[in-house]
């Protein structure tokens, strides 16, 4: 039994919050394998393309922060269903885009009206399901939000590959418009707040740094698409480069990451049992590990099996910090997962300059010493870690 308010199976909630959030979320990913066909499409020069990916990605952070206060307002079924409707109209209007600076504008406000979805999405597991399947749901959008960074990727790609640049866009606007209409008819209405709107949610959504757990947790966060994006922005230049990949080489190459991504749907009993702080320490311990051995680039198959515990890493850190975030930030959750999408995409944003600007080698070892420290902060979490927990055994006892 879940708190659903109707008939709707959880299954069907499950399927569609996936499905728009790997659509949702690969926006931020879909540059990054044909830069050189932008190049070519529009005619721009080879260091410009990468604004393609991080102007997305940072108007996508910046649109968290409006969203949340916006969906307290006016209701979060509100700002999702319409945000997906918006963000459909941005994509299929960027189709017929012919000018690169009226696609870094179409592309900045796509990021806006995208920022609608995720924390949202986020928030509604909170309250669509029981506390002793909501780690199990969480792991299950963490993956598909995590994955979509490659699968964007590995669509873009193939797509490319096909058919011509614009139909790319095509696909993810019917995406987005078919999920938004099935989210309209089945989502539950939810509360909307009778103030008026103003400054004060905002100083609201920032109280909660004034937690220190929080402001660690969120720390955290910041690395992880950093990392994620600089090292495969990086990596995708040198297979090409040095190991004179083709497209459908590095295809197959980018698939291999959703192996270790794939672990994340069952994290639930050990983020339950074991403690998510402790799982975040474990994940960045695998993640570390795995850029150190990306310095073994030398050989492609010691890589391959390199990409996939690096992925794995990440698979196993993200959704522990969004069930800690989740527990310790009470009843604000839709704020909380807010700022922590913003954090996250916020590092995204400066990924593809990290990954763009340095050789392979040295790409490595900035991202080794950003994750390293995020492990160091990580041992500070566990301090409180205790009384958190034993609230959310006492819940599922219940």
């Amino acid at each position: 039994m879940s708190n659903l308010t109707n008939k709707v199976p959880e299954w069907l909630y499950i399927f569609v919050f996936c499905t728009a959030g790997i659509s949702v979320v690969s926006q931020g990913f879909i540059m990054i394998p044909i830069e050189s066909q932008l190049i070519f499409y529009f005619q721009i020069p080879k260091n410009v393309a990468y604004l393609s990916s991080s102007i997305f990605s940072i108007f996508y952070a910046i649109g968290f922060l409006i969203s949340a206060p916006l969906s307290n307002r006016f209701g979060k079924k509100n700002i999702l269903v319409l945000g997906l409707f918006a963000l459909s109209f941005c994509t299929l209007t960027i189709s017929f885009c012919k000018v690169y600076n009226l696609f870094l504008f179409l592309r900045a406000l796509q990021g806006l009206v995208a920022a609608t979805f995720t924390p949202l999405a986020l928030a509604y597991a909170f309250e669509l399901f029981i506390p002793k399947r909501q780690g199990y749901v969480i792991g299950i959008l963490s993956t598909a939000f995590t994955m979509s960074s490659l699968l964007g990727q590995i669509l873009s790609n193939w797509f490319i590959s096909q058919y011509a640049f614009p139909s790319l866009f095509y696909f993810f606007a019917f995406i987005h418009l078919l999920c938004g209409a099935i989210l309209y008819f089945t989502l539950p209405a939810s509360i909307k707040s009778n103030r008026p709107l103003s400054m004060a949610y905002w100083f609201d959504m920032f109280t909660l740094f004034r937690n220190r757990y929080m402001a660690i947790c969120l720390a955290i966060t910041f690395t992880q698409f950093l990392s994620f994006v600089a090292i495969y922005s990086s990596l995708h230049h040198l297979l090409i480069q040095m190991y004179h990949l083709t497209g459908h080489e590095i295809l197959l190459f980018q698939c291999l990451g959703i192996i270790g991504m794939s672990i994340s749907p069952f994290m639930n009993n050990f983020i339950t049992r074991t403690k998510a702080p402790k799982m975040m320490t474990l994940g960045l311990i695998i993640t570390c590990t795995g850029v150190l051995l990306f310095l073994k680039w030398d050989h492609i198959y010691f890589l391959s099996i390199t990409t996939i515990l690096f992925a794995a890493g990440i698979s196993v850190v993200l959704p522990s910090i969004i069930f800690h975030i989740g527990q310790i930030s009470g009843k604000k959750k839709g704020v909380a997962m807010a700022l922590y999408t913003f954090t996250l995409f916020l590092g995204s944003s400066i990924g593809p300059y990290i990954g763009t600007k340095m050789m392979f080698k040295y790409v490595v070892l900035t991202i080794f010493s950003v994750l390293f420290l995020s492990f160091l902060m990580s041992f500070s979490l566990r301090k409180k870690q205790n009384h958190f927990y034993k609230n959310i055994q006492a819940n599922q006892n219940d």
